[in-house]
């Protein structure tokens, strides 16, 4: 009974107990029972683990614990062991287990008892416990080694110390990360080289959007493991283990994380596989973690150290005057530049404490003192720039900035006297440049136009906005040749400048002159960087020296013809003089009479010659009047169109209510003539000729010309031609100039014409071009004082009445005195003969009384006629005066005469010209003396 209770508890016991029991055969080792909990932890059935051997569930940490245990259960011997052994799974995992193995007597065979303990969870705790006092161990050893003002370099440093000691590393990196740039920079890298674990050059990483350190580490902000197989490791770009070069097999990084943002990642790698556990993972984590802040504080406060040596390099080097300045406005510090600005250089000991005031210009120093006070008390900054004479550094030019610092006022005060007078000065030379006459164009290099002034728009044409931007060749001008342009540009690649003329066009095609400068601008270091060229259109200058030149060259032929012309006409005058005294004295059907009339002919026309030279050299004697052209245009009308001819269309356009002009009638009437002749042999096949006059103010004409009035009267004469060539214009004033054939003109009859109107101080001008006819264009001044009437042809085909007065004949032609002396002494008049004017004087003084007549020739050496008359008009009032002359040299003496009312007679003159004109001033009253004025 008590048997049966004993095996029924042992029994229920065997059941209930919450350790695995096996029951077994010691010898043959084959389970005999199992208890349920032995089924749940093994996983297997009953049936099915008596079916099982006990080395089938059991693994043994080495074969003598194995054989130990079985050995205990076949003797007395308790076996019991706490670590090692583990249990194999149904499902083929293990669990770590304790054992103890005693004996027992059951019936009919001695068995073994196996109690098995699931010890599982009490090894993850223990583990857990020691992991945990490991990674403890080990952040505290960071803590202590990343405190202090540490590098990010040094931080990095003593951190690879602890991380060596805690996980296996080959290789080490501290890198930072950007945000901004998306990329990592290496703060410190390890590697081991030759086994020896140093310091490698660190690189800048950009991130691959796909690559998994940047989605697991950086975005994901959580560690990542890479283990490398070997398969992978010895394929391309990878070497096998064992060589210098080559790759971790093991790599673990994690995020250096500082609030919400990643800061930078810190990595270790192995060349081991599989070298890092989870344990390491978290160790490696919260390292990270750790250092996080700690590199952030570091980076910081050596960005901070950097700063404020760099703000102290700053200040002591910067041209800038740099000063701090306690609540008070004393001085604090100030750098070198602010220091030596005080007399002498300062001393920093002696200055500090100096007062703002004593620095400021008294005239705004109450006012500054007061801003500077809101700036500590406000925080808003101050900003001026002030010219002003100060008590330290004198008349200058600052720009002032003020601002809060700590505890009182930082000044700094740039010195922009040098900028502003500069600024000035470029300003001065910017508005000169703007309003410049001148065109002024700056180009690059390439002769793209970069600037151009107003002036630019009014001398080329071209708007500065379509201007801007364009080659400097939009003003080029084909009339210039290729080989000018060569030489510019050889010019200026030898670094010179250019000067002087050339031709630009318009937008309309239409040419000008300039006369340009253009300079190469070169930098600091002599590169040439621009040009600049400055343009004056010098058109209508050229054509007035053109005109100039003309004007002197026909001056300079006219002087040399009127020259001839008078010497010539003395001879003249000689031959005609004698031939009409020797035609007197011989008798009629004398065949010497024959031949001295054909001499006489010929000396008229060569006198008719002469006149004409005269006329263009403007030296033949005037007979001006105030008339109407209109009148004197009519009354030539009948004569011109026999003239020209029936087959030539004569219109006449007479201008309403014209202005009188004071002119020779017979001279006008010679210059409408040559004209209209000219106009017909342009025209031998018939045409048209116009003659218009009309009214016209011509005030910037004039003052080209040099007239003292704007009105005049203008002749036209217009023809339906064969026109002229250029050339031809250039040359058709000049005397003995002609295109018609040999014989059929002598050339002076434009030439005649020109000196016409220049005589009566007009403008000529001709328009004319091949095939379209010849416009000649005449400006006569109008009138501006009544001149004297015209007294009429003075010659007289009957004898002139002669006399026994006294006449006094100054002449300095020994062949003209001589002539005019016989004439009046023939005709009963006693002649004084003088060869000068001096000489005249002279035989006046010594025969005042008996004189009644002075003939003075105008033009004589020492004395000319107007002073001769002048002595002898002051001595004897009631003399009378006649003057002769062969050309009007100077137009003032002869309007002098005019004005004064006495006779001029024009040489070469006839025998009868003079005894008539002789008895004409004889026969008046005197007009006693008027003093030249």
């Amino acid at each position: 009974m008590f048997e049966r209770h004993h095996q029924e508890m042992a029994r229920a016991l065997f059941e209930e107990v919450n350790d695995a029991v096996f029951v077994f055969d010691p010898e043959s080792e084959q389970i005999t029972d199992a208890n349920p909990m032995a089924q749940r932890l093994s996983g297997h059935q009953r049936s099915d683990l008596l079916q099982m051997r006990l080395t089938d569930l059991l693994t043994a940490p080495a074969e003598e614990g194995m054989r130990r245990l079985l050995e205990s259960s076949r003797v007395t011997t308790l076996f019991h062991s706490q670590e090692g052994f583990r249990l194999r799974q149904r499902d083929g995992g293990e669990i770590e287990i304790n054992v103890s193995v005693s004996r027992v007597h059951l019936r009919p065979h001695p068995q073994a008892l196996l109690i098995v303990r699931d010890i599982t969870d009490q090894r993850l705790v223990e583990r857990a416990l020691r992991v945990r006092n490991r990674h403890l161990e080990v952040l505290n050893r960071v803590a202590h080694l990343t405190t202090g003002s540490l590098t990010p370099e040094e931080m990095c440093d003593r951190l690879l110390s602890v991380v060596r000691d805690a996980m296996p590393c080959d290789a080490f990196t501290l890198d930072s990360y950007s945000e901004e740039l998306d990329s990592t920079q290496g703060i410190a890298s390890y590697d081991t080289i030759d086994g020896v674990l140093q310091r490698v050059a660190c690189e800048e990483v950009p991130l691959e959007s796909g690559s998994r350190l940047r989605a697991v580490v950086i975005q994901g902000r959580r560690p990542l493991l890479i283990h490398r197989e070997n398969l992978e490791i010895e394929s391309q770009p990878y070497v096998p283990f064992g060589d210098a070069g080559r790759p971790s097999a093991s790599l673990l990084w994690a995020p250096l994380v500082v609030g919400n943002h990643v800061v930078g990642v810190l990595s270790v790698q192995s060349y081991a596989p599989h070298a890092y556990t989870d344990d390491d993972v978290g160790l490696l984590e919260a390292i990270a973690h750790q250092v996080g802040p700690a590199l952030e504080a570091a980076t910081l406060s050596t960005q901070l150290r950097q700063s404020q040596h760099m703000l102290a390099s700053f200040m002591e080097g910067a041209t800038d005057a740099f000063t701090i300045w306690d609540q008070d406005l004393g001085l604090l510090d100030l750098n070198q530049t602010a220091l030596d600005l005080f007399p002498g250089g300062g001393e920093r000991e002696r200055v500090i404490g100096t007062p703002l005031g004593a620095v400021l210009p008294e005239e705004r120093r109450d006012q500054r003192l007061r801003e500077f006070r809101d700036v500590i008390r406000t925080g808003i900054p101050l900003i001026y720039e002030e010219h002003a004479v100060y008590p330290v550094i004198g008349d200058r030019h600052l720009s002032v900035r003020a601002f809060r610092v700590s505890g009182g006022l930082g000044v700094i005060v740039s010195d922009v006297t040098e900028q502003r007078r500069a600024e000035e000065k470029m300003s001065r030379l910017a508005t000169a440049v703007e309003q410049a006459t001148e065109a002024i164009i700056i180009t690059d290099t390439h002769a793209t136009i970069l600037y151009v002034n107003p002036a630019f728009e009014k001398v080329t044409g071209h708007t500065r906005g379509a201007s801007l931007g364009r080659g400097i060749e939009m003003l080029k001008c084909d009339r210039q040749s290729e080989t000018f342009y060569e030489g510019v540009r050889r010019t200026f690649e030898r670094g010179e400048a250019w000067s002087g003329r050339f031709l630009n066009r318009r937008p309309d095609g239409k040419p000008y002159e300039v006369e340009a400068t253009i300079t190469p601008i070169r930098d600091g270091e002599g590169r040439v960087i621009n040009f600049v060229a400055v343009q004056r259109d010098v058109t209508k200058e050229t054509q007035l020296e053109d005109q100039l030149r003309h004007s002197q060259k026909m001056e300079a032929i006219g002087q040399l013809a009127g020259g001839i012309a008078h010497d010539f006409n003395n001879l003249l005058m000689g031959i005609l003089g004698y031939c009409d005294l020797a035609l007197e004295d011989l008798p009629d059907t004398e065949t010497v009479a024959e031949y001295l009339e054909e001499v006489r002919r010929a000396s008229e026309q060569a006198a008719t010659l002469t006149r004409q030279l005269l006329t263009f050299g403007r030296r033949q004697v005037l007979r001006p009047i105030n008339l109407d052209l209109n009148d004197l245009v009519a009354d030539l009308m009948k004569m011109v169109q026999r003239l020209i001819g029936e087959d030539i269309d004569l219109q006449i356009m007479p201008g309403a209510n014209l202005w009188p002009i004071c002119a020779d009638p017979s001279q006008l009437e010679q210059v409408i003539v040559n004209l209209c002749v000219n106009a017909r042999d342009a025209m031998p096949e018939g045409g048209k000729l116009i003659i218009e006059t009309e009214n016209v103010t011509l005030s910037d004409e004039s003052a080209e010309w040099g007239m003292d009035t704007a009105r005049f009267v203008v002749l036209t004469v217009r023809d339906t031609g064969v026109g002229m060539d250029p050339e031809t214009v250039r040359h058709i004033f000049e005397p003995f100039f002609t295109t018609k054939e040999m014989g059929r003109g002598t050339g002076l009859g434009l030439a005649t014409v020109y000196g016409i109107v220049k005589q009566h101080d007009g403008m000529i001008r001709v328009d004319s071009h091949l095939g379209l006819g010849t416009t000649f264009t005449i400006s006569f001044p109008v009138a501006t004082s009544r001149a004297p009437e015209d007294v009429g042809d003075e010659t007289s085909s009957s004898q002139p009445r002669g006399g026994s007065e006294t006449i006094l004949l100054a002449e300095d032609e020994p062949m003209v005195r001589s002539l005019a002396e016989r004439i009046l002494r023939r005709a009963g008049y006693t002649v004084l003969s003088a060869p000068d004017g001096s000489v005249a004087v002279e035989l006046f003084e010594s025969h005042a009384d008996a004189i009644d007549l002075a003939v003075l020739d105008v033009v004589m050496p020492r004395l000319d006629g107007h002073s001769v008359a002048d002595r002898i008009l002051a001595t004897r009032p009631a003399v009378r005066v006649l003057f002769t002359s062969g050309y009007s040299a100077d137009a003032t003496r002869s309007r002098e005469i005019e004005r004064r009312g006495y006779q001029l007679l024009a040489k070469p003159y006839e025998p009868n010209t003079l005894l008539s004109k002789v008895r004409e001033v004889l026969d008046r009253s005197p007009l006693g003396y008027i003093a030249r004025t």
